[in-house]
């Protein structure tokens, strides 16, 4: 009798650990999954994303940042990311670091620089992460080149039709002068 106890205890105990294994298996597929897919999202975004450490030294990028920047992922990793921005936003950068720190995010303009040199502007939207005790910042950029183009089309024609209006103002007041009564005056 004590054996069949211990025979059916046995066989209870190996039952609840395949049932727990498989529990745990089946958790670890759909972590594998879930992380494979933010992967995906990180490494094809079509917005450039930047995770820094505490120092603000670039640990993490996503193709389309190496891409736009024009450095490989080694010259990235462990860059200085003040070295991204411009002379003008490298002063900002400490700015928005305090509100980061202070408010968990931050969404601003700036300008950008490559490798190269060259400057565009882009539209920040910032954040402070935490990841196993350690402080971090995600940073997504986007380009926005192509919006301060048209938006500077756009003020040029507004200005040329302000002035065509105002001068066709006045030139039909200076006509009306000229032709009151219906006939050319002196």
């Amino acid at each position: 009798l004590l054996l069949l106890l211990g025979f059916a205890l046995v066989t209870i105990r190996i039952n609840d650990q395949k049932v727990y294994l498989k529990k745990l298996i089946e958790i670890e597929v759909e972590r594998k999954a879930i992380v494979s897919h933010f992967e995906y999202l990180f490494k094809y975004a079509n917005d450039i994303i930047t995770l820094l450490d505490k120092d603000f030294r670039i640990v993490e990028v996503n193709d389309k940042a190496i891409g736009t920047y024009g450095y490989s992922r080694g010259e990235m990793i462990g860059l200085n990311g003040k070295l991204l921005y411009s002379d003008l936003g490298q002063k900002l950068v400490s700015e928005n670091l305090r509100f980061i720190n202070d408010k968990g995010f931050d969404f601003y303009e700036a300008v950008n620089r490559r490798k190269d040199g060259s400057e565009f502007p882009v539209e920040v939207s910032a954040r402070s992460i935490e990841i196993e005790g350690n402080k971090y910042f995600q940073f997504i950029t986007r380009d926005i080149t192509e919006r301060k183009q048209t938006e500077t089309v756009l003020r040029e024609s507004e200005e040329q039709y302000r002035s065509l209006f105002e001068n066709m103002i006045n030139g039909f007041a200076y006509c009306q002068m000229l032709f009151e009564d219906g006939k050319p005056s002196d």
